[in-house]
């Protein structure tokens, strides 16, 4: 009688963990983002994948935050394509602070600017902080030739030129947003080309 109830209590054992396991991975289905889904916005094919959006150009492979939709609200002024483009070098800087998503979008910027675009990047911090190994940039350092791109917290999502200073504007997700923006127009997904 002890054996029927060692098996029982056994048997009982991995029915509990065959169901939680059948629990597990169907919450976890449900939750994964759908990999591989593919949709099109105008003439260009985009692929989800885990957190971002794919899509290919000239043998060049774009990622973005945002489908072209949300990013097409963001205030945004052409010129600022004009003088990335008008540029062989940029400098990009932000005010140091405890949110990472400013050093996360430079980081960004400085990879993806060279590959995508052919456009050399130096980072920089506006202030001086013991947390970077960075040179101080503000919009004082831009030129006619060396832009310089200030991350800025904002409310609102935006960029905007003035002078040789472009602003990428925005908190958290609102700061990504901005970034796919400026990305989409100077990749002529948004702003045709």
């Amino acid at each position: 009688m002890v054996k029927k109830t060692k098996k029982s209590s056994r048997m009982a054992l991995y029915m509990t963990l065959f169901m939680v396991f059948i629990m597990v991975t169907s919450l976890a289905g449900f939750l994964a983002p759908d990999e591989g889904s593919d949709f099109k916005y105008g003439k260009y094919k985009f692929t989800a994948r885990e957190d971002a959006f794919y899509t290919s150009i000239d043998g060049k492979q774009f990622r973005f935050y945002h489908t072209p939709e949300l990013a097409e609200n963001v205030t945004f002024d052409t010129a600022a394509k004009d003088k990335i483009f008008g540029s062989r070098m940029i400098l990009v800087s932000f005010e140091p602070s405890e949110d990472p998503v400013f050093d996360l979008v430079r980081f960004e910027l400085s990879q993806e600017m060279p590959e995508l675009f052919s456009v050399f990047v130096a980072s920089g911090i506006a202030l001086e902080d013991d947390r970077y190994d960075l040179p101080v940039i503000s919009c004082l350092n831009a030129t006619e030739y060396v832009p310089v791109i200030m991350l800025l917290p904002s409310n609102e999502s935006s960029v905007t030129i003035d002078d040789d200073c472009i602003a990428i504007s925005g908190s958290e997700d609102g700061l990504l947003l901005a970034k796919d923006r400026l990305m989409y127009s100077l990749a002529g997904i948004l702003d045709g080309e």
